[in-house]
């Protein structure tokens, strides 16, 4: 009987080829590029009144918007904290929160993270930066169950306190709400620690 040998795994071979690595550039310059045109359009329509067919182009928040004055976008969870904390939705709230929520079914429910939500362009740069630079970053290890104790918690918060609670405290809202409405201190404070802790702790 001959002996088994294993060949050695070449460190070249766990490098991503050049036309992988172009294709993942190109996909997240796509995502940042969409992240950015979305939080414009809500900019523009804060700030400067940008109209479609007479209606606001994108009014609202991240948790519940409108297009046009016609199509629907909520949140499911935002709409399960109204539930939770004992107000009725809106029928516009129900029917784009099914919209949204349908379309995660189809696509996946990681994408407003990846495509939408503006905490990950920083999160994001934490990761490239820590990567480049070598950083540790298994100081704080939080499991990946952690987040569904964070949403019952939200849920019974919500019902005690009779408001959405985790929208208080949600650090991509509080992200869009500076971005949108005020680009002070505190949207460079908050960018400045989410980039810290996703950086050095996570």
């Amino acid at each position: 009987m001959s002996a088994q040998t294993s060949k050695p795994v070449h460190s070249d071979a766990r490098k991503t080829s050049p036309n992988t690595a172009r294709r993942l550039f190109l996909l997240s310059c796509v995502r940042r590029t969409v992240q950015l045109a979305v939080l414009a359009l809500f900019i523009g329509t804060a700030r400067l009144g940008w109209t479609l067919a007479g209606e606001p182009l994108l009014s609202g928040d991240l948790s519940s918007s409108l297009f046009a004055g016609t199509v629907p976008l909520a949140d499911p969870f935002a709409l399960l904290q109204k539930l939770f904390a004992g107000h009725a939705p809106e029928l516009t709230m129900i029917a784009g929160a099914l919209l949204i929520l349908g379309f995660y079914i189809i696509v996946g429910g990681r994408a407003f993270c990846a495509w939408v939500c503006p905490m990950n362009i920083v999160t994001d740069a934490a990761a490239s930066m820590r990567a480049k630079l070598g950083i540790r970053s298994d100081w704080l290890r939080i499991h990946r169950n952690v987040r569904y104790g964070i949403a019952a918690g939200a849920l019974i918060a919500s019902c005690v306190t009779g408001a959405a609670a985790f929208e208080w405290i949600s650090p991509q809202a509080f992200i869009w709400r500076e971005a949108v409405w005020g680009i002070g201190m505190g949207f460079f404070a908050a960018v400045v620690g989410i980039f810290a802790l996703d950086a050095l702790l996570l």
